[in-house]
């Protein structure tokens, strides 16, 4: 589990995130090249195969970095939006 295990706090709060009864959120930050996407597709898998998602269920990759400059529409992607009218 990385170099000299590096990885292990890491993939211990990964494993307890999706272990605890109902799931927690997990967000993965790093800059470029560290192997976020590859690390979400792995916990992605692991879910499947220990049967806390459903084998159909979709796996779905949102790259925050495109919303950098607009924190407002990350929200937004993230959490939803309502539209309110006074």
């Amino acid at each position: 589990m990385g170099a000299e295990g590096s990885l292990k706090k890491a993939i211990t709060q990964i494993k307890t995130s999706i272990f605890y009864p109902g799931g927690l959120p997990i967000m993965l930050c790093g800059p470029t090249g560290v192997g976020k996407s590859y690390t979400a597709e792995l916990i992605y898998k692991c879910c499947v195969e220990n049967e806390v998602l459903p084998p159909h269920a979709p796996f779905i990759s949102f790259n925050c970095a495109q919303y950098a400059n607009n924190p407002e529409l990350l929200s937004s992607n993230l959490f939803g939006y309502i539209f309110t009218c006074f």
